[in-house]
C-alpha cells in the first residue's frame, strides 16, 4: 500500500495493483540499476534483471513484463471490487481488434482463442490464472489480454505512475 498522491484523498491509504498480485509479481521493483531485488536473487539492470540458477534458463524481468502484470492485477482488482463481467461488448471488440492486428502464427491464434473462451465463459478464475502464469506464454497471454478496456484512463495512468515510482529509469519507458 502507498499513500495517496497530492490532490487525492489525503490521509488515506490506497491499495496498489502490486498489492493484489501476491506471488505473481514482486511487490517492490528494483530501485536502481544493478541493485539486487529483495525477493529475487540476482543482479537487475535498468532494462530488467536475470535470475541465474544452475541448469535453469534465466528469468528476465523487464518494465514491460511488470507493467503487464500490474495492469492485469488492476483489472482483476476492479472486477472483484465492482463485480464486473468480462463477457461484454467492449471486451469482445478489443479481442476482435487484437486478432485483426496480430500475425496468424498458430501460437498467437491459440492464445487469442483461449482469451475468447475465457471472455465468452465470463471465466474470472481463468483470467486470474493467466495473470499468474509464468514464462513467455504468460507474458504473451497478458500482452494479448482484452481486459484492459475495463480500466478507465485514470486507473490506467495510476498503474503506470505506480510502475514509474518503483522503476524510475528514464530510458525505460513502460
Amino acid at each position: 500500500m502507498r499513500r495517496a498522491p497530492a490532490g487525492r484523498k489525503t490521509g488515506s491509504r490506497v491499495p496498489t495493483a502490486a498489492d493484489t498480485l501476491g506471488c505473481a509479481c514482486p511487490r517492490r521493483l528494483p530501485p536502481a540499476a544493478g541493485t539486487p531485488h529483495p525477493s529475487l536473487p540476482g543482479e537487475f539492470g535498468s532494462r530488467g534483471g536475470r535470475l541465474r540458477v544452475e541448469g535453469v534458463p534465466a528469468v528476465i524481468v523487464t518494465p514491460k513484463v511488470v507493467r503487464q502484470k500490474l495492469m492485469q492485477a488492476a483489472v482483476l482488482a476492479k472486477i472483484d471490487r465492482e463485480h464486473l463481467r468480462i463477457d461484454t461488448d467492449r471486451v469482445r471488440e478489443r479481442l476482435r481488434v487484437t486478432r485483426a492486428h496480430v500475425s496468424s502464427a498458430p501460437s498467437l491464434t491459440e492464445m487469442l482463442d483461449r482469451w475468447e473462451q475465457i471472455v465468452d465463459g465470463n471465466d474470472i478464475d481463468a483470467a486470474r490464472a493467466v495473470a499468474a502464469l509464468g514464462g513467455e506464454t504468460g507474458n504473451e497471454m497478458r500482452n494479448l489480454s482484452p481486459l484492459g478496456v475495463l480500466l478507465t484512463e485514470k486507473e490506467r495512468l495510476q498503474v503506470l505512475d505506480e510502475l514509474r515510482e518503483h522503476w524510475p529509469h528514464r530510458g525505460d519507458s513502460p
